[in-house]
């Protein structure tokens, strides 16, 4: 990605009902609530870096990854497009709802299980992307 993309970071926290599978395999039907959101910046390297806060290793989570054309300086909406019409294919491409308005973005996401089930203990995890 351009430098200056900002990129929003979302942890949700699955229920405690939720097993270990239906994490692995985002189930619909134990669908996690949004407990955090907050924005990276892309540095000049392509690089960007994100801390996950969590309440507890004990408990499940997703982090989703948005890349959101509308939500970019006019520098990046002149690359990509204002509603991601100039973007080429790639990995978690999807249409999505902003501000009422149908764009095409991107994002990915990551599976955190428990730490006794062999998930990362500690109260972060850290991603680090590199073009």
């Amino acid at each position: 990605m351009k430098q200056g993309v900002r990129l929003t970071e979302t942890l949700k926290l699955f229920p405690d009902s939720a097993t270990m599978l239906d994490v692995l395999n985002s189930r619909s039907d134990n669908e996690p609530k949004e407990i955090t959101a907050r924005y990276t910046t892309v540095e000049e390297a392509g690089e960007f870096s994100l801390s996950v806060p969590r309440s507890s290793d004990e408990k499940r989570y997703r982090v989703d990854l948005t890349f959101d054309p509308l939500n970019q300086s006019k520098e990046v909406q002149h690359k990509y497009g204002m509603y991601g019409e100039k973007m080429e294919s790639s990995l978690g491409m999807t249409e999505m709802t902003v501000d009422g308005e149908i764009v095409t973005g991107i994002t990915l996401s990551a599976p955190i299980v428990k730490a006794s089930e062999g998930g990362a203990g500690g109260n972060s995890e850290y991603f680090t992307s590199r073009n």
